[in-house]
């Protein structure tokens, strides 16, 4: 356990734990930490090479700051990351806040929870999930009541970056503003599947936003190659400055989807804008989508898109200026 240190250090981690070859991380306890300087180390990681299991760990209310990464799971030989723990910790001035990274083809990320962190400042990105597993990957993630802001990549991110699939995580009650990238992005890059996930009750938004003001994207699902997208809710976000404000990608399919009581205020002015868009190319299409009383304002082309597609339902959105 460490609890209660003030740790500065240059070029090298300010805390750092190595399992032996299979054997499993489980049961660390890092708490009430401050951590500052270690560039261009990182300063808290937990790193899994060759160790069996990487679970039940705790990082919480640590103050990190001036260092490469925030807080990094990272495994090279494990089967998974899974149910550890990592809230209540103020992050800034690093080059990437939180991530989690399962570099195994056979692992996967799943049954985290990040919540209630405060992540600032940080150059690429704010809470990262990514995972080259090609079976099960990204699944059953809570990331809830974090606060990221002042980044330039993606705020919230979720990857699967092999053929594994991303499903059945919940991206709850996070507020994200100021990026020129993108607010929250759940992503399968490789061929695997996007599908039931939840979006719900996040505030997505660019500080100082005038209608001529809009970038980058406010919510994203995408599922690149054959991948799908399924089966998921995107609803009671509050997005506004954006260019669009939720997009789903897939060069396959989007089905069975949920978009409903979303307030989209976005940039106009600078040309692609829309305020929901789904467009997959052909052959792909959308099937059994649901898009109902979103309040969708300042879009310059489109407040609603949505392309080859069948079954879909646009029921009582307010779409205006």
């Amino acid at each position: 356990e460490g609890h209660g240190f003030t740790v500065t250090f240059g070029g090298q981690p300010g805390i750092a734990m190595y399992p032996d070859d299979g054997t499993e991380m489980t049961g660390v306890s890092i708490v009430g930490n401050v951590i500052h300087d270690c560039i261009p180390a990182v300063d808290f990681q937990l790193i899994g090479s060759g160790a069996y299991d990487f679970h039940d760990n705790t990082i919480e209310d640590n103050e990190i700051y001036n260092c490469y990464y925030g807080v990094i799971l990272y495994a090279e030989d494990t089967t998974s990351i899974r149910d550890n723990t990592i809230a209540g910790n103020t992050i800034y001035s690093c080059f990437l806040g939180i991530v989690l990274e399962e570099s195994n083809s056979t692992g996967e990320i799943c049954r985290n929870t990040i919540a209630d962190n405060d992540v600032y400042n940080c150059f690429i990105g704010g809470i990262g999930l990514v995972s080259e597993g090609t079976i099960l990957s990204v699944h059953d993630n809570t990331i809830d009541g974090n606060t990221v802001h002042d980044y330039t990549g993606s705020g919230i991110y979720l990857t699967s970056t092999n053929s594994g699939h991303l499903y059945g995580n919940a991206v709850t009650d996070n507020t994200v503003y100021n990026s020129n990238g993108v607010g929250i992005n759940l992503e399968a890059s490789g061929s695997g599947n996007t599908s039931e996930n939840t979006v719900r009750n996040n505030s997505v938004y660019q500080s100082g936003y005038t209608p001529e003001s809009g970038v980058g994207q406010g919510i994203v699902l995408e599922a690149m190659t054959d991948g799908v997208i399924l089966d998921s809710i995107i609803e009671g976000n509050t997005i506004y400055g954006w260019n669009i404000g939720i997009e789903l990608y897939t060069e396959a399919t989007i089905s069975n989807i949920d978009i409903v009581d979303n307030t989209l205020h976005n940039g106009a002015g600078t040309g692609n804008d829309a305020g929901i868009w789904m467009d997959p190319p052909p052959p792909g299409q959308c099937t059994y989508i649901t898009v109902r009383g979103n309040d969708i304002a300042y879009t310059y082309d489109y407040g609603i898109y949505v392309g080859e597609s069948a079954y879909v339902d646009i029921i009582g959105n307010m779409v205006h200026d």
